[in-house]
């Protein structure tokens, strides 16, 4: 438990003081070297302006990929810097994604409710990447802490006859939720 407790403390301590140099210096720089990169990328799109208003909000997701990459244990630190940099690389990839979307919505809709439904599928993909990236990173990890939830040995049933139900503990079938 103090463990747990202690790497939780962790990930708030580093969550927050990368949060705090995000706010009060990467945005801005990001929101610049990320328009200067992704241009090419924009004018192969058709992307004519870059709708900041409606995306830098997001832009923070490297925060919590960062922070999870750093504190997961027991990751060699070549698993670390590899997955860290393919991470960021697809975090820049969605962000130029996320960039177009609000650009087609933008142009399309203006700012009307219809553009924020076309935007909220691209603000959720580019929200849950970071957690997505990190548990591809860190899938040995994911996976033990899995097996520890309370919910984490249940077996999978079989489906018979179009239903399936739920096996109880004194059904066997030599498998023991564990690969």
């Amino acid at each position: 438990m103090k463990r747990r407790l202690l790497l939780a403390l962790e990930f708030v301590a580093i969550t927050a003081s990368l949060g705090w140099l995000w706010i009060e210096w990467g945005r801005d720089a990001y929101v610049g070297a990320f328009v200067w990169a992704a241009t090419p990328v924009f004018i192969v799109l058709g992307v004519r302006q870059l709708e900041v208003q409606l995306i830098a909000d997001h832009f923070i997701n490297f925060v919590p990929f960062l922070a999870l990459i750093i504190v997961t244990p027991r990751l060699t630190m070549k698993r670390r810097m590899l997955g860290g940099l393919i991470g960021i690389a697809a975090i820049l990839a969605g962000h130029i994604l996320l960039s177009a979307v609000a650009y087609l919505a933008k142009s399309r809709y203006g700012l009307t409710a219809k553009a924020f439904t076309t935007l909220f599928p691209a603000y959720l993909l580019n929200d849950s990447l970071p957690f997505i990236l990190w548990a591809a990173v860190a899938w040995s990890q994911v996976k033990l802490l899995a097996s520890r939830l309370p919910f984490g040995n249940i077996s999978t049933s079989k489906v018979e006859s179009g239903s399936a139900r739920p096996r109880d503990s004194s059904e066997s079938d030599n498998y023991s939720g564990h690969h």
